[in-house]
């Protein structure tokens, strides 16, 4: 504490003192408030008109973006269109021709190219597909193979273990997937293969499993015959045309001893139908699964009827009808459903 009597002012270096303002009358000092006042209120009105011509600026593309991509989806059904209004037989003729076939399909799919499209009706309404030339109108309106998209969507359960057998793009995968616990997918073909993920990729599946080995009878090297379409690669030990890949098959018995058991089973593998189920006896006595299976042959569907029928299983038409072994068998016209 200072001494009594030896006070002395304190003073402070380093500090200016801030002069008043210049201004002697109330009057004065309310019109210089004003105008700062006035100056601010402009400055405030102009932010606000740039932030509004702003706002109007990123309305305006966001609009003008989506406007583009309405253009562009709607274009894009164009070929779609076209394809469903195209009369049978004249697509017939043109499949018959192979140049214009393969030009008119890579025309088809550079234009749907990259497009994600919503199945429009069926049991698969709702599914999304990447589309791509192998992505033909019926899978995109649902009425592809739509009898065996019912039988499946009625067979399959909650909770199932499902092995497609012949996957292809995946279609039918897509399918057992909305409702089974897993799918098991078996797709040698790799273009075929990528196309699958692709489709389960737009649809965020997380309970596909996609297996690249051709199923048969026993464990074997096969040479396996790539097509250039979404269909028809299958094992063929005779000469062909088309690009051979040289793969070793599984079977499903051997499969399913490192994997869930299935509860429902898919099989269109090009007429070796008969074969598959020669590999699978051990799952079929234990008569827990149905099946869905596309016969290619009149051989096929003795061998096939015939397994079916030595381990008790029912086996009826896509209308339920019993089902009996035809003179000739085309592919994609005779299905069977057995049920244990």
């Amino acid at each position: 504490m200072a001494a009594k009597g030896n006070s002395k002012p304190l003073k402070f270096s380093g500090f200016k003192t801030c002069n008043p303002l210049p201004f002697n009358k109330p009057a004065q000092k309310i019109a210089h408030l004003g105008a700062v006042s006035g100056r601010l209120g402009v400055k405030l009105s102009v932010h606000r008109a740039r932030r509004r011509a702003h706002l109007q600026h990123d309305v305006g593309l966001e609009l003008a973006n989506r406007s583009i991509k309405v253009f562009v989806m709607a274009l894009s059904r164009i070929p779609v269109w076209i394809a469903q209004r195209t009369p049978r037989r004249v697509k017939a003729a043109v499949h018959n021709v192979r140049f214009l076939d393969r030009t008119l399909m890579s025309l088809y799919g550079s234009l749907i190219k990259d497009k994600v499209m919503s199945i429009e009706e069926g049991p698969m309404r709702g599914i999304k597909l990447a589309a791509s030339q192998h992505t033909s109108h019926a899978h995109i309106n649902g009425t592809y193979e739509r009898e065996v998209q019912d039988a499946i969507d009625r067979m399959v359960q909650p909770g199932d273990i499902c092995y497609d057998l012949g996957a292809s793009i995946g279609y039918m995968t897509l399918l057992m997937a909305r409702k089974a616990k897993h799918v098991y997918s078996f797709e040698p073909a790799p273009h075929a293969l990528a196309e699958m993920r692709h489709h389960i990729a737009a649809n965020g599946m997380r309970n596909v499993t996609i297996v690249p080995s051709p199923v048969s009878n026993e464990v074997r090297d096969v040479r396996f015959c790539v097509t250039d379409g979404a269909y028809g690669s299958a094992i063929n030990e005779t000469e062909t045309r088309w690009p051979v890949l040289q793969l070793r098959t599984t079977t499903l018995d051997l499969f399913a001893k490192d994997h869930p058991i299935p509860d429902f089973l898919k099989i269109d593998v090009e007429a070796e139908e008969g074969a598959v189920l020669d590999g699978a006896v051990g799952l079929l006595a234990q008569r827990k699964m149905s099946i869905c299976c596309e016969i290619h042959s009149s051989e096929a569907a003795r061998s096939v009827l015939g397994t079916l029928d030595r381990f008790g299983y029912k086996v009826t038409l896509l209308d339920g009808s019993p089902a009996k072994a035809p003179q000739e068998a085309l592919a994609g016209e005779f299905h069977i459903l057995a049920y244990p």
